[in-house]
């Protein structure tokens, strides 16, 4: 019983200094970049959608009439 303890602890142990380290590696000015240029390209996916969308509609408007 004492093992499954001891593991359980040293387990939990070495997670939390990995999740430290992984979230220290994530504010570097790297990752910031990285996020934004993501975000950035999120913006621009939806304005390209949103106009393909209006250049659809004038196209089914012109056709149905």
């Amino acid at each position: 019983m004492e093992c499954r303890h001891g593991n359980f602890w040293i387990g939990l142990g070495i997670g939390s200094i990995l999740g430290a380290v992984a979230y220290r590696l994530s504010r570097t000015a790297k990752a910031k970049q990285l996020e934004n240029d993501i975000y950035d390209a999120i913006h621009r996916i939806g304005r390209d959608a949103e106009a393909a969308a209006a250049c659809a509609e004038k196209k089914s408007n012109e056709f149905g009439s």
